[in-house]
């Protein structure tokens, strides 16, 4: 018995315990590989659908009211049209009434004037990451490059997805710019304390929603200048597990023109590597040394 299933039964068992948890959609169907979690699941399970526009006026107006704070007139209205439907929605609209809250402090009133400074629903999460990345100072600001190589990939339809990265994969040189994203809710970290952390206590990283990687125009004109070199990245990162898989063999290593072109976006990228990326990703000159160095390698090779 693993000890998730363990303390899924343990859970199961007590009568003095409820749990409460959330699941996207899109993951829910990998509960069943988990027969006592699918068990658990199956009596207690309450869908939530994408929420209309009159459902939507009241995750804005209720809160606001048992606060005792009010809206100038029609603005609700205007938040629910500007939210829509697409996926990612509810995120960017949580991030813009939590900016206005922050702005109407003292008036009690939030204001047109405030969202439209935030420029709306769409723009508000990237009001808040350029406000947070400008009140950095430039060293913290040097660490963007090397913070979001590691959070965002890029798939082969050219895609920008958030990726998650271990906290160890970062230099201390990170952490400033890391500790002031996660407490502004742009990021999210797994891990307890400031950095950097032991390998034996490492946390995990990542963006906390998409909709910055496009919202943001710093980032997003950072990812469409690099989406070649990231995308790039991912590839070898997948041929370097494939070579190990094959016991290394020479036909699965990328050389030639194949190598330039990973030299050229190591040199411009510079990302943290793991031990067998690295071996994979060294010149072929090197490679070819191996082989002259190793004793089964024949005359005739």
């Amino acid at each position: 018995v693993t000890p998730f299933a363990a303390l899924l039964n343990a859970l199961a068992a007590s009568k003095r315990v409820r749990v409460v948890v959330t699941l996207r959609s899109d993951f829910y169907h990998r509960c069943v590989d988990y027969p006592v979690l699918a068990e658990l699941l199956r009596p207690g399970t309450f869908p939530l659908s994408v929420p209309d526009a009159f459902a939507l006026l009241e995750m804005i107006e209720r809160p606001a009211e048992r606060a005792g704070l009010a809206f100038e007139a029609d603005l609700p209205k205007r938040m629910v049209r500007d939210t829509g439907a697409e996926p990612g929605g509810l995120a960017l609209l949580a991030y813009t009434l939590d900016e206005l809250y922050e702005r109407c402090k003292g008036k009690r009133t939030l204001s047109a004037t405030d969202y439209d400074a935030l420029e709306g629903v769409q723009g508000a999460i990237g009001t808040r990451a350029e406000n947070t990345f400008t009140r950095l100072d430039s060293e913290a600001q040097a660490a963007f490059t090397s913070v979001f190589r590691n959070l965002v990939e890029v798939d082969e339809r050219g895609t920008a997805t958030r990726q998650r990265a271990t906290l160890s994969r970062f230099t201390a040189g990170s952490a400033l710019l890391i500790s002031a994203f996660v407490e502004a809710r742009l990021l999210v970290t797994s891990a307890v304390g400031t950095m950097p952390v032991s390998s034996a206590n490492d946390g995990i990283v990542e963006v906390a929603h998409e909709a910055l990687l496009r919202k943001w125009g710093r980032l997003a004109d950072w990812i469409e200048g690099a989406q070649d070199d990231l995308r790039l990245l991912r590839q070898m990162q997948g041929a370097a597990r494939e070579w190990d898989a094959s016991r290394r063999k020479r036909g699965f290593l990328w050389i030639g023109e194949r190598g330039e072109a990973l030299a050229a976006m190591l040199k411009q990228l510079q990302p943290e590597l793991n031990e067998i990326e690295r071996l994979f990703a060294r010149p072929e000159t090197d490679h070819l040394l191996d082989e002259i160095n190793d004793e089964t390698t024949s005359h005739q090779r």
